[in-house]
């Protein structure tokens, strides 16, 4: 088995220049490296991706946009793919289920319980001149009694998972690839993880049930449609709860909705509506958004107008933001009602699961699913 090979690849933020527009990395010792690596890996392509994904994320996510966070994952992913000399773009299902195994249990050479410097910072010098720290660990881990590391958490375990997804989301979108993306469909079920006793979770069956089945019929409420599409954001979209409901004076309006020309829908990245950035939304999200969009008599085949995506929300009191949390938590018991009702028993017995069905909820079961 060959010795895992680890060294940073991104440049510490407060040296990171997106704007220069580089086409490899900036650091000599990096570069260096990268020329060693197998070149039946692709070193070099797969660090441009990476690169210009960074970039990508700052863009479209500023306000979500942690560079550590994202730049530590993205050194993993091409690192593990140096390791097994498969390019990262060529990821499928079963590259993507052993670099998630390597993360969950890593050589334990390349971890550490504090965070050190990617280089040893030298500002009389440029910084493609600074050298490797040699004590940098490409993970940040905590031992237990018996020396063994401790596993990784939910939370941690979720960000990894949609940092790899929108990577991949990115690449293909900047390809025109019409290869599926490899992270769609994971199971995380038979990853025996350290998950928190106290966070439910739905399957995807469940999740299905929720959205095309409860809230498009079964729960007779004005508001369950809203809920259908403020749940649906939650499950194919990376937006917080804010951001797909905005503010007093920003609220999400429809026209950042685009019908696509086969059918398909897309987010403007732009909160004004306005962008040559559109984001492809998964194919599930199209059914919920028609849906929605008829019972609000919107013509689907002309461009949407600049209306509040939900106009309840606005009333004789303003603006109120926090009416979506309340109406999800009003209909929790109908939600149960359903559940328990269904012919199905993996419905039914989900029934007090949904009695706390939350936005972060249905984000968290996502990942999970």
């Amino acid at each position: 088995m060959r010795p895992f090979i680890f060294f940073p690849i991104f440049p510490a933020y407060s040296q990171w220049r997106p704007e220069r527009g580089t086409n490899v990395p900036e650091s000599i010792a990096v570069c260096d490296r990268l020329e060693k690596v197998w070149p039946d890996a692709q070193p070099f392509t797969g660090t441009w991706y990476c690169m210009e994904f960074l970039k990508c994320s700052a863009i479209t996510n500023p306000t979500g946009f942690r560079y550590n966070e994202l730049a530590r994952c993205l050194e993993r992913m091409l690192l593990w793919s140096f390791h097994t000399r498969v390019p990262l773009l060529d990821w499928d299902e079963q590259q993507v289920d052993g670099f998630l195994s390597f993360y969950c249990d890593p050589p334990i050479g390349c971890t550490g319980v504090s965070v050190r410097n990617r280089y040893l910072e030298d500002y009389s010098a440029p910084f493609k001149d600074w050298a490797i720290n040699p004590d940098w660990r490409l993970f940040r881990r905590t031992t237990g009694g018996n020396g063994s590391l401790n596993p990784v958490t939910r939370s941690v375990f979720a960000g990894l998972v949609l940092h790899v997804r929108h990577f991949f989301d990115f690449y293909q979108l900047s390809t025109g690839s019409s290869r599926a993306n490899p992270v769609e469909g994971f199971s995380s079920a038979s990853r025996h993880l350290n998950w928190s006793k106290s966070s439910d979770v739905l399957t995807e069956r469940q999740l299905d049930w929720l959205l095309t089945d409860a809230l498009t019929s079964r729960v007779h409420r004005r508001q369950a449609l809203q809920m259908m599409m403020y749940v649906g954001f939650a499950r194919y979209t990376n937006l917080t709860a804010k951001q797909i409901v905005g503010t007093p004076s920003a609220q999400f309006t429809l026209d950042r909705l685009k019908r696509e020309p086969d059918g398909g829908w897309s987010l403007s990245a732009s909160s004004s509506g306005v962008s040559d950035n559109w984001l492809r939304l998964p194919a599930p999200m199209s059914p919920l958004i028609e849906r929605y969009l008829q019972s609000r008599q919107v013509n689907l085949i002309r461009a949407l107008p600049n209306l509040p995506l939900f106009p309840q929300l606005s009333n004789v009191d303003g603006y109120n933001s926090n009416s979506m949390t309340t109406n999800l938590k009003r209909m929790r018991e109908l939600i149960a009602d359903a559940a328990l009702a269904d012919d199905d028993p993996g419905i039914a017995a989900s029934a007090d699961c949904f009695r706390k069905i939350s936005f972060s909820m249905v984000r968290r079961s996502t990942r999970f699913a």
